[in-house]
């Protein structure tokens, strides 16, 4: 029989693990179902594992103290949906000692640094509620679907679903209004109506106050955040070896023969223990780092790209009554337009999806020759991690510019659509895990900028340094946004964003943003403090004639010959080299002031920028975004770090899909990751605008943008898609053979599981390929060109060929068998995770 410190430890350690009981049918439900199973199968192997280290220790009372100190070690270490790191830190763990190493002086640390930051949500649970009168409620929230990725926050509906009797726990008879709660889709909540319906199914003294009271303690379930630990058992090794460390040195006073097998048994238990997690966690992590599907392609062509012959298919084609009505709500044709205008090409730069077509979509995209060359850009449906690691072998080292503007600590009401009120540790972790990523994404001549403001700059700045390097940091610069005033707010307004602009490497490709000037006028060259023109490198363009040590400082020399020579007054120096001396002489836009006979230099006609970008608004509100970047702060950007046409810019914050707008405008290619249903509604249809001629932003500034194009769209499978299609097998395994000399958490349980390998199956020398099981949407020459990191020239049916020549069969159904091996053996990461067994 267990003691109560063993049972406390066991009750609270499964509490832990397993985290809150959620219900619903999401895949971090289906995950958590998983975890209890494993747990429920495995804790026996963890107790026998357990009793065998404590069974050659001769003292009894040992095991309930062995079980206290595992609890008082381990129930730090878990929160509420079992995700593993610092929860309860106590004040002798110093977490930030590593902030020195390798010569770096201090580093930002913070709890969930280790850590996959997966998603956050509300963990709706079926709940009973006893109102301050007696009145009873039950809440079922089983059909609460959670959200996916980090969505906005779900909101819910209630409807009443019955009257029941039950009784207390002295037996007395109660009377309990049951409600239920749904995902909402349009409806609201109705009190007057679930008080109507619980009266006439014999509810007595019900008020609208009463249900009201009841939603709102159901509204207060805390908000969870999910994690996933890099290397759960390095972590809690390292954790338990400080711990015992401590524990040893000032909490055991004797050290006998008996007491060292007690310590020894002590740490051999925890040890055990932590690999029970890891094994678990390991699996986890494998099913959140595994590429992922490429789904639901379709494309985007303006008519100019395609040949008479096509328009004329498309224009009979059963989907033009769709793509009509397309155009129009999109505002790009009038109601009087009629297909047979298609061939006329009055309106050459509209934009034909493929969605309409899709018996047709192989031969528009044969119109369009090599195929991804041919496109302008990429917008991807996704969690942004997601796609940095699933498209990270076809894009590694190929990206001109990143720009970014990640939501932080805003308002979450609802005009945000997605989650938006990160606070400083999860947004760090969110952050690191995505530009960790982002790097390997960057040529070496590029350059990324981050948008934040005061509230994350401090942290964006620090782990940008550990990224990318201090000595990569180029500027912070100032960009204005609009300040709402009220006198409430008892400070100064903040009315300025930053953006932290760092390159990859010192091969950096830049060119300085510069404005015309309105008035061009002359300046004195000798006034000091006042210098409107950079003072270069002494060495290279002063000769030793013209240089002077003045003080142990070099001194411009430089001279000025307007009629006779002039050098500098003595301490002084001109504000432009010899050699722009020289040049601006021969232009004329040097002269002597007619008072004072100094000379005066002329303004250069265009200005260049510094680190204050001020002259503009940082944000706009064109496409629904309240936080929408302004076009041209992102414009100046693109031009800074971008110097050629058809470099490819990156943002994987895309919000309303302003970057991937102005960078089709700039003729840049673009690929832009975004989650959320605003995808579908806000970018896709702006980018398609895009593609046909928008006039807002900086179109009318840009004398190369008339509008046409052609770019994909797609969805990846996400993580929790996966999670919703796994299975534990261990327990019904009859062909797992593990070694018996270790306890099974000690090896690979799960190498009985067949992952997504159940798409495929084996009959003596035949096989046989579905993965169109998992997910019927699945493009597989898509990510067969992603898990191999190449780009697609050509596509048909059956042959997918890629830009270095070779060619791959993407249809099963007519591959030999040498061929499915092959493929098999190529999109195996998308099937098998974990160790090869």
């Amino acid at each position: 029989m267990m003691g109560p410190k063993e049972k406390r430890f066991m009750n609270a350690f499964e509490s832990l693990f397993i985290g809150a009981k959620v219900e619903g049918t999401s895949g971090f439900v289906n995950l958590m179902a998983k975890k209890r199973a494993y747990f429920c199968d495995l804790r026996g192997s963890l107790l026998d594992d357990i009793d065998k280290h404590i069974d050659h220790v001769d003292s009894a009372p040992f095991r309930e103290e062995l079980f206290d100190k595992l609890y008082t070690f381990f129930h730090r270490y878990f929160c509420e949906s079992g995700s593993l790191y610092f929860r309860h830190l106590p004040a002798h763990e110093r977490i930030y000692e590593r902030v020195y190493q390798n010569g770096k002086d201090i580093t930002l640390a913070w709890k969930t640094r280790e850590l996959y930051y997966v998603k956050s949500d509300i963990l709706y649970t079926s709940m009973s509620i006893e109102l301050g009168d007696g009145r009873l409620f039950y809440i079922d929230a089983s059909a609460i679907q959670h959200k996916q990725n980090n969505t906005k926050r779900a909101e819910f509906v209630c409807v009443f679903e019955a009257c029941e009797d039950i009784q207390d726990e002295q037996g007395r008879q109660q009377q309990r209004i049951r409600l239920k709660a749904l995902t909402k889709t349009r409806k609201d909540t109705h009190i007057k109506d679930i008080v109507k319906e619980a009266k006439q199914a014999g509810a007595y003294g019900v008020t609208e106050e009463h249900v009201e009271q009841a939603i709102a303690l159901f509204r207060r379930q805390a908000e969870v955040d999910y994690f996933i630990h890099k290397d759960a058992r390095a972590f809690l090794r390292e954790q338990y070896d400080l711990w015992m460390y401590r524990y040893i040195f000032q909490g055991v006073t004797r050290f006998d023969e008996q007491r060292l097998r007690q310590l020894q048994a002590l740490k051999e238990s925890a040890y055990a223990i932590i690999d029970f997690i890891a094994q678990f966690e390991d699996e986890v992590r494998h099913i959140w780092e595994k590429p992922k599907f490429v789904r639901d392609v379709h494309y985007v062509v303006t008519l100019d790209k395609l040949p008479d012959s096509m328009l004329d298919t498309l224009a009979r084609h059963d989907g033009m009554a769709a793509q009509r009505d397309e155009w129009r709500a999109l505002t790009l044709i009038d109601d009087d337009w009629q297909s047979e205008d298609l061939a006329s090409r009055v309106r050459p730069h509209l934009p034909i999806d493929t969605k309409h077509f899709k018996d047709k979509e192989l031969d528009i995209l044969d119109a369009l020759g090599d195929l991804d060359k041919a496109l302008n850009g990429e917008l991807v449906h996704s969690e942004n991690w997601q796609a940095l690691n699933s498209l990270r072998r076809r894009y590694a080292n190929k990206v001109q510019c990143i720009y970014i503007d990640p939501p932080f600590n805003l308002d979450t009401s609802t005009q945000f659509l997605y989650r938006s009120n990160y606070k400083d540790a999860n947004w760090a972790t969110i952050l690191d895990n995505r530009l960790a990523l982002a790097k390997a994404w960057l040529s070496d001549k590029g350059s990324i900028f981050v948008r934040c403001d005061y509230n994350g700059n401090w942290i964006v700045r620090c782990i940008m340094d550990n990224i990318f390097t201090a000595e990569n940091f180029n500027n912070e610069i100032i960009v204005s946004k609009s300040a709402k005033l009220t006198e409430k707010i008892k400070k100064y307004h903040h009315d300025y964003d930053s953006l932290m602009f760092y390159r990859n490497s010192k091969e950096y490709a830049f060119k300085a943003a510069e404005k015309k000037r309105g008035d061009v006028a002359w300046r004195a060259m000798h006034l000091p403090g006042v210098r409107w023109s950079p003072i270069n490198d002494y060495a290279q363009l002063f000769s030793k004639d013209n240089i002077a040590e003045k003080g142990g400082k070099l001194v411009t020399r430089a001279r000025i010959i307007l009629g006779e020579e002039r050098l500098p007054p003595e301490g002084r120096h001109w504000a432009l080299s010899q050699e722009s001396i020289f040049d601006y002489e021969k232009k004329g836009w040097i002269r002597l002031d007619k008072k004072s006979g100094n000379p005066l230099a002329k303004e250069s006609e265009f200005q260049k920028y510094t680190d204050n970008w001020t002259d503009k608004l940082g944000y706009s509100s064109h496409w629904g975004f309240p936080t929408e970047n302004s076009e041209i702060v992102i414009e100046r950007s693109i031009e800074t770090s971008s110097l050629k046409k058809k470099e490819l810019i990156l943002d994987f914050f895309l919000g309303s899909g302003t970057t991937t707008a102005v960078a089709h405008k700039l003729g840049r290619r673009w690929l832009g990751v975004e989650m959320g249903a605003h995808f579908y509604d806000v970018i896709l249809p702006r980018m398609k605008k895009v593609l046909c001629y928008d006039t807002s932003g900086i179109s009318k500034d840009i004398k190369d943008y008339q509008g046409g194009g052609a770019f994909k769209y797609y969805r990846l499978e996400q993580y929790e898609d996966a999670l919703q299609k796994i299975a534990y097998c261990y327990r019904d395994s009859k062909q797992l053979s593990l070694d018996e000399t270790l306890p099974p958490f000690q090896q690979y349980v799960f190498c009985a599981d067949d992952k997504f390998t159940r798409s495929i199956e084996a009959q003596g020398d035949t096989i046989t390929i579905n993965l169109h099981d998992l997910y019927p949407d699945i493009d597989i020459g898509e990510s067969l060109a992603n898990i191999l990191g190449k780009t697609i020239r050509r596509r048909t049916k059956e042959h997918v060929t890629f830009t270095d020549g070779s060619t791959r069969p993407i249809n099963p159904a007519s591959m030999t068998e040498a061929e499915k091996r092959d493929f098999i053996t190529a999109i195996k990461p998308y099937l098998w995770w974990g160790q090869d067994f």
